[in-house]
C-alpha cells in the first residue's frame, strides 16, 4: 500500500482490501504462472507480487489486532468500538 493512503479509511476496510489483493495475486499466478510477469513490470513476477501482498496483509492484520486491543476487555469485539478507536487514531493524524 502506498504511504499516502496508509491512514485513509477504517481498519476493517483496509484489511478487506488487502485480503482481496492477496486473492487477486494468487489467482493471477495460478492462471498465468508463478514466474510469469506483467509486460509493464518485467522486474516483478507473480510470485514476488504474492509475497509483497502478503507482507501488506500481515501489516494490516497487526494494525487490526492493535485496534482490537483498544476494545474493553470482557466485551464483544464490536465493529463500532473498533471504528471509534480508528477515528480516535485518525484525529491524531494531520489531514492531507
Amino acid at each position: 500500500m502506498k504511504k499516502k493512503y496508509k491512514d485513509i479509511g477504517e481498519i476493517e476496510d483496509k484489511l478487506l482490501e488487502e485480503c482481496g489483493e492477496v486473492i487477486q495475486a494468487v489467482s493471477k499466478a495460478r492462471r498465468f504462472g508463478y514466474f510469469n510477469y506483467h509486460p509493464d513490470r518485467p522486474d516483478s513476477n507473480n510470485l514476488s507480487d504474492i509475497l509483497a501482498e502478503l507482507k501488506d496483509l500481515k501489516s494490516r492484520i497487526k494494525e487490526f489486532e492493535a485496534s482490537a486491543k483498544n476494545v474493553k476487555e470482557g466485551t464483544a469485539y464490536k465493529l463500532a468500538d473498533l471504528r471509534i478507536a480508528s477515528i480516535r487514531n485518525m484525529k491524531s493524524q494531520p489531514l492531507r
